[in-house]
């Protein structure tokens, strides 16, 4: 494994001593440390002011020329503006709202997994934090799905935190 790898998953379930997902498991007493982050907001895409000023180019010579394909063309290139900024602010408000766990392993590695919903992300970590504590939880598995915010499973002894 590679440091900060990503993992895409939908769910993940704990058994004993073991995360475990799409064919991959972890062992619990190989976390050394975890820890929250927030998503890269994306980039603004820069490309938007190229194409306002050719906008403002083909608008002005449409107005010295009266030509109505270069009138067309500043509003082509309006429209093609709009559906940037559009694009660009609906992936940075999903991205907002979103967190990656990260558990450190003790080899160095970073596994992230990324949650939508943050206040299930505090419920993860609350789990895992309890099942650190108390280093494994024997034959009991419990299964975190990931995308539909839903934690099942043996989680009787985890009832104290209320999740």
């Amino acid at each position: 494994m590679e440091d900060g790898r990503y993992i895409e998953t939908s769910e993940f379930l704990i058994k004993g001593n073991l995360i475990c997902w799409d064919g991959m498991m972890v062992q619990l007493s190989n976390i050394s440390c975890i820890s929250l982050s927030a998503l890269n907001s994306p980039k603004f895409p820069t490309e938007i002011f190229q194409l306002l000023f050719y906008g403002i180019i083909s608008f002005v010579f449409s107005s010295v020329f009266e030509s109505r394909f270069l009138f067309w063309l500043f509003i082509v290139f309006l429209i093609i503006i709009f559906c940037l900024l559009l694009e660009w602010k609906s992936s940075y408000d999903e991205k907002d709202s979103m967190m990656n766990l990260i558990l450190n392993l003790n080899s160095g590695c970073n596994l992230q997994f990324t949650f939508k919903d943050q206040q299930f992300l505090k419920n993860v970590i609350e789990i895992l934090q309890e099942i650190l504590l108390i280093g494994d939880i024997g034959k009991k598995v419990i299964y975190i799905n990931i995308s539909n915010n839903e934690i099942t499973g043996d989680i009787d002894f985890l009832n104290s935190s209320n999740l």
